[in-house]
């Protein structure tokens, strides 16, 4: 049997929310670029999307863009209950707290 590798990049979601993905920041701003030049008559907007990073050292001098807007850099994104955390956050704290809420 072979083994097929697939790369997704893009996850739509029915409530309007779509998620990009790419290991470099390079690929997600190209990404982010085909959004805007083939959204027809949709509108992204800037100021209710966010963007997460993980595994860089120093993610915060990445500058994305959308709409010629700077995207903000959150370090947790909480989507259908469950929170997906960077890096950066420290990650017993948060386990705990989640631990806690599932035995309570």
């Amino acid at each position: 049997m072979a083994l097929v590798h697939y790369f997704v990049g893009c996850i739509l979601y029915p409530d309007d929310n779509i998620v990009l993905l790419s290991p470099l920041c390079f690929g997600l701003q190209k990404l982010l670029n085909i959004c805007e030049q083939f959204a027809w008559d949709f509108k992204f907007n800037p100021d209710k999307s966010q963007l997460i990073m993980f595994g860089d050292k120093n993610p915060y001098s990445s500058k994305l863009y959308l709409n010629s807007s700077l995207l903000r850099l959150v370090e947790k994104v909480k989507y259908l209950g469950t929170n997906i955390v960077s890096c950066s956050q420290r990650s017993d704290v948060l386990s705990s707290n989640i631990i806690r809420k599932f035995y309570g």
